[in-house]
């Protein structure tokens, strides 16, 4: 039986995912040494990545050739607004931030730029580059949450 493409690719990027897995951010949050206000960092900035990525998704429901396509971006858009920000909204009350608070973050440097890129491919590219522009950030959360589960 031949290796599926999905397979493959991730075993070419092997020497990544390495690199990945053993981040220190990673390692210390896995041990429990995680500084708080690092991770509190980490939950803000996903937040305020979550309203553009969910815009990046709705740009690749309005490419879809199908209404199959269609209802994937849109499941896809609205899990990111309405589920993850339900998340980080419960987790900002446990730390003390209203809602107000946290709307009112700032993106890092790399949020914004990590989004500037999924932005410009969403607008220029056409839906295959789509999505292979957002499968990382499936991919490694998904790698990354079995990992540390």
């Amino acid at each position: 039986m031949a290796e599926k493409y999905s397979a493959q690719l991730k075993r070419r990027a092997n020497r990544i995912w390495r690199v990945i897995h053993g981040h220190p951010f990673l390692r210390e949050l896995h041990a429990g040494t995680l500084p708080m206000d690092r991770f509190i960092y980490f939950i803000l900035q996903d937040y305020v990545y979550l309203l553009d990525f969910a815009q990046v998704l709705c740009q690749g429901g309005a490419r879809s050739p199908d209404l199959e396509t269609l209802s994937l971006f849109c499941r896809h858009a609205i899990g990111a607004v309405e589920v993850e920000r339900s998340f980080h909204t419960s987790f900002g009350k446990s730390v003390g931030l209203s809602r107000e608070q946290l709307d009112g973050v700032t993106k890092g440097p790399v949020t914004e730029a990590y989004i500037g890129h999924l932005q410009s491919v969403a607008r220029s590219g056409i839906l295959g580059e789509l999505v292979a522009a957002v499968l990382p950030c499936y991919w490694i959360y998904g790698e990354v949450g079995r990992r540390l589960y």
